[in-house]
């Protein structure tokens, strides 16, 4: 019977099915993360007369949210390599595909919509109980006006990056994957550092190619596209590499343990 259905091919209501099992498997936790805000709110309500996270610039709500999204991300697939939980991962009536969707839309489309949600009703409250305390007021926490496009999407762009790692390693994903892509930076940033020394040798020898990258204006339009490029690179290519990359592992332990 499973069999005759996953031949059916990629199906949206198991992926609905997946998403929202996903979702109140993770709803303990989130639940603990915002108790754990509110907590420290509250304390500095009592102790200071203000929430500490309703600042005019909500860096805190937005730190925390990156946070968690990593932890979220790093763990995506943490049931997928665990003993009895693996075999329950296998033998569940979707397709590797069709897991793996669940999980990108728990991680990446759920998750920021329901923290943003959340962080804002709790800001709210907060704000409503420095009233009550005789307080005027904080600003409450509106992300669509203080979180900065770039940021997001470089928030995005590291979930991509844990999520990968979480499909590749069994163990520690966060650690691992944070101390490979910090060796990725330094490497390239070696990279990157010979070349402007390179460049600079060229220029002090008077190449005439290089002579003109040299002036305010060609420095200026090189420095603009170096900043666009890596854009580029870090919140796109690389996010859709890792992406791409995660999925074949999912893909590839489903099919080996099949075998096995």
């Amino acid at each position: 019977m499973i069999a005759k259905q996953l031949s059916w091919g990629f199906s949206p209501a198991r992926v609905a099915l997946l998403a929202r099992n996903r979702m109140l498997d993770d709803l303990p936790a989130f639940g603990i993360v915002l108790g754990l805000v509110a907590g420290i709110n509250i304390l500095s309500l009592v102790f200071l007369k203000r929430a500490l996270f309703n600042s005019s610039d909500g860096q805190a709500w937005f730190f925390v949210m990156s946070l968690s999204g990593a932890f979220l991300a790093a763990g995506a697939f943490k049931a997928m390599h665990r003993g009895k939980s693996g075999c329950d991962w296998l033998l569940l009536p979707a397709t590797a595909c069709e897991q793996y969707t669940a999980a990108f839309i728990s991680c990446f489309v759920v998750f920021p919509a329901a923290f943003m949600l959340a962080g804002m009703g709790l800001s709210y409250i907060l704000a409503l109980l420095e009233r009550v305390m005789g307080s005027a007021g904080s600003d409450i926490w509106i992300p669509f006006k203080t979180i900065k496009a770039m940021d997001f999407a470089g928030l995005l762009a590291a979930m991509a990056i844990f999520f990968a790692g979480s499909a590749k390693f069994r163990k520690l994903p966060l650690l691992k994957t944070a101390g490979i892509y910090t060796g990725f930076i330094v490497v390239l940033s070696i990279l990157f550092s010979l070349s402007l020394l390179a460049l600079g040798q060229k220029i002090a020898a008077g190449s005439s190619l290089f002579l003109k990258f040299a002036s305010e204006d060609g420095l200026g339009k090189m420095g603009r596209g170096l900043s666009i490029g890596l854009r580029i690179f870090f919140l796109g290519i690389m996010p859709a590499f890792a992406l791409v990359y995660g999925y074949f592992c999912v893909n590839e332990k489903e099919a080996r343990d099949e075998v096995q």
